[in-house]
């Protein structure tokens, strides 16, 4: 529901999943607050969550931990969630682009202290061309801690037609551990009603030498 300070939501969640160990079960237990500030180009929400046992998996989690189980790793550095508070927020810089910010930080069932997660990200589009960085950091599945940093670019390419004109997208990332991946594309339509579509993709991924 909305007031005149911002909006608030409450919301409960049930989930069931099926691992190869057996039946996960557990509900979560959400308060949020949001708010839109027009007048500067600002919006950001901030939300408080309870997990009621370790045995509640979201989607993600849940794919993580399946993938885990298939792979034969030791699913007992998985993280089980028990409370989080989390901090979203967007602000316009005008000519300048657009800054995000999106983490959390919180405690866990089966490991022991707390962790910060985040993505922070910087957008902005000079004339066709757009370009992005990010610095993200999380635990992966397994338990350990990730930073990356990932740069992203795309524009549409000097010929064709103004309907059909293909876009070029590229994006680099790096991690703390060394990982590299490197991606272009390609992407446009064709026809006089743009009645076909078409793409290609290229990429590479490896771990640095020096690391």
């Amino acid at each position: 529901f909305s007031t005149p300070l911002g909006a608030v939501a409450v919301d409960v969640t049930q989930a069931q999943t099926d691992l190869k160990s057996g039946t996960a079960s557990g509900q979560s237990a959400r308060l949020s607050y949001s708010k839109n500030i027009l007048e500067t180009g600002s919006n950001f929400a901030v939300a408080a969550t309870r997990f009621s046992t370790e045995n509640y998996l979201d989607f993600s989690s849940a794919v993580q931990l399946i993938d885990a189980e298939q792979k034969g790793l030791d699913t007992s550095l998985f993280g089980r969630p028990r409370s989080r508070l989390s901090l979203t927020a967007n602000q316009s810089l005008g000519d300048w682009g657009q800054v995000a910010f999106n983490g959390f930080t919180q405690n866990y069932w089966n490991l022991p202290g707390s962790d910060v997660q985040y993505q922070f990200s910087y957008n902005k589009q000079v004339g066709s061309v757009s370009y992005g960085v990010s610095a993200n950091r999380a635990r992966s599945g397994v338990g350990e801690m990730e930073s990356s940093l990932l740069f992203t670019v795309s524009m549409p390419l000097e010929f064709g037609s103004s309907v059909n004109r293909p876009q070029l997208s590229a994006r680099v990332m790096r991690d703390t551990d060394g990982n590299y991946s490197e991606q272009a594309a390609l992407s446009g339509t064709a026809g006089a009603d743009r009645q076909y579509n078409y793409g290609v993709t290229a990429g590479h991924e490896g771990v640095s030498r020096s690391n």
